[in-house]
């Protein structure tokens, strides 16, 4: 599972996340047995800036 992690270092989570989809599906079907998700990776944290509106700003673009 280390390729897993140095993966995740090296390419975007969406490529990662297709990795583990098949990962998934062999340890599914190859050897017929359920699959527990190893919980080595997650993905990243994105943070959001909030929207704020200045009231300078917003008094301009209320002028015509």
């Amino acid at each position: 599972m280390d390729w897993l992690t140095d993966r995740r270092q090296t390419h975007y989570w969406s490529s990662v996340k297709l990795d583990l989809y098949g990962l998934d599906s062999h340890c599914e079907h190859v050897p017929k047995k359920p699959w527990a998700p190893p919980g080595l990776i997650k993905p990243p944290r994105a943070q959001r800036v909030p929207d704020i509106i200045l009231l300078r700003r917003q008094a301009s673009d209320a002028d015509p």
